[in-house]
């Protein structure tokens, strides 16, 4: 089994904006830059200016595996085997790797490695650099945010490389192709779990530039194996608050963003409906997951009632301000992967019955303390605190309406019987997409 496509003799990779004005018409210069920017700008190919997310104070960290690392180190600077989209898995990209073949039963996968790659210190980047960035994944836990069962990984020529997995591996062929290569001779004398680079050294079509805690740029690699389809000489990275986001959004000051923006039409494409858009992936799917390892969210009928409790099309209307709708019970964005539901599930919704929720609980033996808040038979209390990054408005509209749904009244409490309700995102596997 074959994961790509036959490769192409230089893939041309697909610049996508994501909320994007077209730089002509966005202005030239973009904010805060004035002294820690590049003295001088291209007029003709000006620098893209590029919304990361709603941080003040940049910390310089590229290490591609660190949680904090700031956006641009993982694609950019240090790049993936392959490169794949969820919007379509299917037909990847060739890019370190030209091919990936899977053996017959699954447990082991072929490598080839591309010719003519270099990282930026003029290093080549070999077969030696995949093999060892695949045993890293095995040898250091925190490095493999995806879980990739690796057992064994080796050179079996000099550009091929040979890796096996603890079981038929079919379905990890997307994440094995994202997985990223770094020079052995320089990570090899890191503590790569902990330690955050501030000077990356990558064979990325982009390298580091300049950086201060207000902004950090990157330049074209102009020794990358396929410079002449990266058309952007230069990318600016501000810092940005929520509110300084969105005032230089509706000035134009930021030419791509993946930032939630109430009203988008009216503070955004309304002012150069010719030159502005924007569009929704429909990649993912905002969820509460219970940890299944703690033994209270064992009890299928306690999910249960929580889930019956949830008004998502409210979550849908108010707090994603209609962008979306609600979710689909496979977990399945739609309309994106709508051809992907199987048809018993076709048409299926989920259920929201406060009352029902009420009985579920109840008959669970989780019953209402004099506090009106629930508690288990051993008397914990369903009390969770969920926790939400300031910035992330949309997130934090989702969790209002079930607040308050959930602390007012008999019919606010029904069936979630949480005191406090979501104040915040993701905690808690069994998925629950809200």
């Amino acid at each position: 089994m074959t994961a790509s496509s036959p490769p192409p003799s230089s893939p041309r990779p697909a610049r996508r904006t994501v909320l994007g004005a077209a730089v002509g018409a966005a202005g030239l210069t973009a904010v805060g830059l004035s002294s820690c920017g590049p003295a001088a700008q291209d007029s003709e190919n000006p620098p893209l200016r590029i919304h990361a997310n709603d941080v003040t104070v940049y910390q310089p960290n590229f290490n591609p595996y660190s949680p904090t690392a700031l956006q641009g180190a993982s694609g950019l600077i240090f790049e993936p085997l392959m490169v794949y989209t969820a919007m379509d898995p299917e037909k990847p990209v060739p890019w370190v790797a030209e091919k990936i073949t899977f053996g017959e039963d699954g447990t082991s996968a072929e490598i080839l490695v591309r010719e003519g790659i270099v990282f930026t210190d003029d290093h080549p980047l070999t077969a030696e650099d995949v093999e060892y960035s695949l045993l890293m994944l095995r040898d250091k836990p925190a490095t493999n945010g995806s879980a990739l069962p690796i057992k064994d990984a080796k050179r079996t020529g000099e550009r091929s490389v040979e890796v096996s997995f603890d079981g038929p591996s079919f379905a990890h062929a997307p994440t094995l192709g994202g997985s990223y290569v770094v020079p052995k001779h320089i990570f090899e004398t890191l503590d790569v779990e902990k330690d955050a680079i501030a000077e990356p050294v990558g064979s990325g079509p982009y390298m580091l530039d300049r950086f201060s805690d207000q902004l950090y740029t990157f330049r074209r690699n102009e020794k990358h194996w396929a410079v002449e389809d990266f058309a952007v000489p230069e990318l600016y990275y501000p810092s940005y608050s929520t509110e300084t986001f969105n005032t230089a959004l509706q000035a134009g000051e930021i030419d791509w963003s993946g930032g939630f923006v109430a009203n988008v039409d009216k503070i955004f494409v309304a002012k150069d409906p010719e030159h502005r858009g924007y569009y929704y992936p429909g990649l993912g799917v905002v969820n509460l997951t219970f940890n299944l390892e703690k033994d209270l969210w064992q009890d299928l009928e306690l999910r249960r009632g929580i889930s019956l409790a949830i008004d998502r099309k409210q979550i849908a209307d108010i707090a994603m301000l209609g962008y979306v709708g609600p979710p689909h019970p496979t977990g399945l964005p739609r309309p994106t992967f709508e051809q992907y539901i199987a048809k018993r599930y076709q048409g299926k919704e989920f259920e929201f019955d406060p009352d029902k929720a009420e009985k579920v609980l109840d008959d669970a033996g989780y019953r209402r303390g004099p506090d009106g808040v629930r508690a288990a038979e051993d008397g914990t209390k369903l009390e969770f605190p969920l926790q939400i990054p300031s910035g992330f408005v949309d997130w934090g509209r989702a969790a209002a309406p079930e607040q308050v749904r959930i602390r007012r009244g008999a019919r606010a409490q029904r069936g979630a019987a949480l005191a406090g309700g979501p104040r915040a995102r993701r905690a808690l596997p069994g998925p629950l997409p809200t």
